[in-house]
């Protein structure tokens, strides 16, 4: 190869390594809550493992609690005022998006992945 070719080659190789490497850090919507301490972020997406003893819900105000434990271990209590959720007590994770206030998480919307909705139907 002529040296003009292997300028533009080098280019494009070190273009594409830095492509792949934003993508994997940015692969997963999914943040720990130490990463969420350092983000200053009303859209964060926490994906939590669920501790169904802590579930409650407030008929007064409609709010729902609970606490849940990040991919670390770390615990937060998690507050969520908005639509009902009516699979909450089946899911094992939910992923809560909104934001942290102090030591709580105030959650704008909760995804719940049930797992008897993914198991294969028994015959």
């Amino acid at each position: 190869m002529r040296g003009s070719t292997i300028i533009p080659v080098l280019i494009s190789v070190v273009a594409i390594g830095v492509v792949i490497a934003v993508f994997q850090q940015g692969a997963s919507p999914y943040i720990t809550l130490a990463e969420a301490r350092k983000l200053s972020s009303d859209h964060l997406n926490l994906g939590l493992n669920l501790d169904k003893k802590s579930i409650s819900k407030s008929i007064k105000s409609g709010a729902i609690e609970f606490d849940g434990t990040d991919k670390n271990g770390e615990r937060i209590h998690v507050v969520y005022n908005g639509d009902p959720v009516n699979n909450l007590e089946q899911a094992e994770r939910v992923t809560a998006v909104g934001r942290l206030d102090g030591d709580k998480f105030v959650a704008e919307q909760l995804l719940t992945k049930c797992p008897s909705k993914y198991e294969a139907e028994k015959k």
